[in-house]
């Protein structure tokens, strides 16, 4: 019987594994008609039987810019634009475009995430962030599969991961101050060697 669970636990997990490889994106960015605007195209494949879908470019409101080829219901915050895909084409590719509008000079990265759901299962992928060079010869286009699960982007879970780890690092420097204190005592209490007569 544990053999068989253990079949069963193997394939399964294999099964999942191949699902979540099966998706590939590519963020393509291009320069717009104005100086500092930019078009970003993110492409998603092999999304055949995802049943619905969002994606969250963390790109604050005063830099974005809606894209005519874009009909997608948005939820636009301050310092993200959410979309709603709620029916994937059938050949398995979706588009999603929009504008960024730069005013300064120099290079801006933008996180995304992607979520969806196929057959009730819900992923989560954090995928490449967008990077667009301002005033550079360079435009970024980047082409990777991910399969990466993630949290949801979130300000307040960024900042407790670093006090976490400035809590850790002040942890391992007063272990530090403790051991070399303690060596310092085992020299000071060391039998002194007898006086020759």
């Amino acid at each position: 019987m544990q053999r068989f669970l253990i079949v069963v636990l193997f394939f399964g997990l294999i099964s999942q594994a191949a699902f979540a490889q099966e998706i590939s994106t590519k963020q393509n960015i291009t320069p717009g008609t104005q100086e500092g605007e930019y078009n970003i195209t993110t492409t998603i494949t092999y999304l055949e039987g995802v049943d619905i879908a969002s994606i969250t470019y963390s790109i604050p409101k005063e830099l974005y810019k809606p894209s005519t080829n874009n009909h997608l219901f948005s939820n636009i915050e301050d310092e993200f634009i959410k979309f709603y895909i709620m029916s994937i084409p059938s050949d398995g590719i979706l588009n999603i475009d929009l504008m960024v509008q730069l005013k300064e000079a120099g290079q801006f990265e933008f996180p995304v995430e992607f979520q969806y759901s196929k057959d009730e299962e819900k992923k989560v992928l954090a995928l490449d962030p967008i990077i667009v060079n301002n005033g550079g010869e360079v435009i970024a286009v980047v082409e990777e599969q991910t399969t990466e699960e993630t949290v949801p982007i979130d300000k307040e879970t960024n900042n407790e991961v670093e006090k976490e780890k400035k809590k850790k690092q002040t942890e391992a420097e007063k272990l530090k101050e403790i051991a070399a204190a303690e060596e310092l005592k085992k020299k000071r209490n060391l039998p002194r060697s007898k006086k020759r007569r």
